[in-house]
């Protein structure tokens, strides 16, 4: 059993479910170490820097996988939000992604363009392809850009990607293979 006298009013607030709040106001009383550990993990993800942007990658990981209760993609969603306010691309390619699938409610293209854009731009494969497909196919909304997708394929063949490269010699946006038919036997 573990005793701490700091941040109780937060930890409780933050999670209700997951604690167990007795005693006073100065004392919180944690009765399950993992429970302890994911607290400690969400207090770590209100801080700033790198630290605080791998905090809030883990949590978003554990909410999402329902590691300590139901699964919740929507709470997942706004740990990556924070962790890519804190400048983690990994935080942006997946907010991104819950953006363009509604995850938070209506489907935000343009921000999950965007957020792709700036992932991709920090050599996040997976946010290149995400914003690829926008700007090859658009989106309700937000309409096609073959020669926005030909200056990311431009700029992704310039950094070394050999797919980006043969896309750009085929002929632009339309002759990008997908990575999951290449990876078919």
């Amino acid at each position: 059993m573990i005793q701490t006298r700091t941040a109780h009013a937060l930890a409780c607030a933050v999670s209700l479910i997951l604690l167990s709040c007795v005693g006073d106001t100065k004392t919180t009383v944690y009765e399950n170490p993992e429970q302890t550990a994911f607290t400690q993990t969400l207090l770590d993800c209100e801080g700033e820097g790198q630290g605080a942007a791998a905090a809030c990658i883990e949590a978003a990981a554990k909410v999402e996988a329902g590691a300590l209760g139901a699964p919740d993609p929507k709470g997942a969603c706004t740990y990556y939000g924070r962790a890519c306010d804190l400048g983690q691309t990994e935080g942006c390619t997946k907010q991104a992604a819950c953006l363009e699938a509604g995850t938070l409610g209506e489907p935000q293209y343009v921000q999950a363009r965007d957020l792709y854009l700036t992932a991709c731009m920090r050599g996040d494969r997976t946010a290149c392809e995400g914003a690829l497909s926008i700007l090859r196919e658009g989106r309700p909304g937000v309409e096609a850009d073959p020669e926005g997708a030909r200056a990311l394929l431009q700029a992704g063949c310039e950094k070394g990607d050999a797919e980006a490269c043969a896309a750009v010699e085929g002929d632009g946006a339309e002759a990008a293979s997908d990575p999951a038919e290449e990876a078919a036997p």
